[in-house]
């Protein structure tokens, strides 16, 4: 029996398909729950290896969770296979078990672990269902250790820092730093970033109030941002520190002053 000719739209297919142009084959209009549910959850995440795991499903609401042992100094690699023109829909992030994020993508993530434990990969899709196989990939690499403020890789989770201190920090591939200090009343501020090889990787020091940049440096020589008191006096700010490359790794020492 000859076989039939892909499908370029949900004509070409019988009523209870639809077309998935990308792949030219017809695929039940239902969304069908792949072979390795449920892994819906960190908890229930499905054990893999390196290898490639094929004909999987994404349906409405749906993520996938996969769990693999990593050692020091593995570098994984997740390669995520789906219709090309979905590539937006699609999110991908490498967690440590505690549920921290330490890689993101959309159809492709890596990180490089510098503690050895069960790392958690989930893939997602805002489209309502999306067919995908997906490779892991594993290679030895260079990894990034943490310092000692970490977690502050959000706003939320900023490490408490004391005016005319230093605070010596280290910032990883897909890293940001957070420090929130509070400003007297009458007083502006002027922080800085020295101790760094702008060579290495380019940091940027920005400085917000809530959700408000108030204003930012990614000064090759060192990284100062200076506020007057009528803008800042009074106010708990927040300073983030990141790369200006996702592949930024590059130590550095963070201090704010009353000028």
């Amino acid at each position: 029996m000859e076989r039939p000719p892909p499908c370029t739209s949900d004509e070409g297919c019988a009523a209870h398909l639809r077309c998935e142009v990308g792949t030219g084959t017809c695929v039940p209009r239902a969304c069908q729950p792949d072979t390795l549910e449920p892994n819906d959850s960190p908890a229930a995440a499905f054990p893999v290896s390196a290898s490639r795991y094929l004909d999987l499903t994404l349906c409405a609401g749906d993520s996938d969770h996969f769990a693999l042992a990593l050692q020091r100094g593995d570098q994984l690699g997740v390669n995520v296979e789906a219709d090309p023109f979905a590539e937006s829909s699609f999110s991908t992030t490498i967690a440590e078990a505690s549920g921290r994020v330490r890689a993101s993508g959309r159809m492709l993530a890596s990180f490089v672990a510098a503690a050895s434990g069960t790392y958690i990969v989930r893939v997602g899709t805002t489209a309502p269902s999306q067919r995908y196989d997906i490779g892991f990939f594993l290679s030895r690499g260079t990894p990034c250790d943490d310092d000692l403020h970490e977690p502050n890789d959000t706003p939320g989770t900023a490490t408490a820092y004391t005016l005319g201190t230093q605070a010596e920090g280290v910032l990883c591939p897909q890293d940001e730093d957070h420090f929130a200090l509070s400003i007297p009343q009458g007083r502006g501020v002027r922080a800085r970033l020295t101790n760094y090889t702008a060579a290495s990787g380019l940091l940027r020091l920005c400085l917000f109030d809530g959700s408000t940049e108030l204003g930012c440096s990614d000064e090759p020589s060192g990284a100062v941002v200076s506020l007057p008191e009528a803008i800042v006096g009074g106010r708990t700010l927040t300073a983030r520190v990141v790369g200006d490359d996702a592949r930024t790794t590059n130590g550095y020492t963070f201090q704010a002053e009353l000028p």
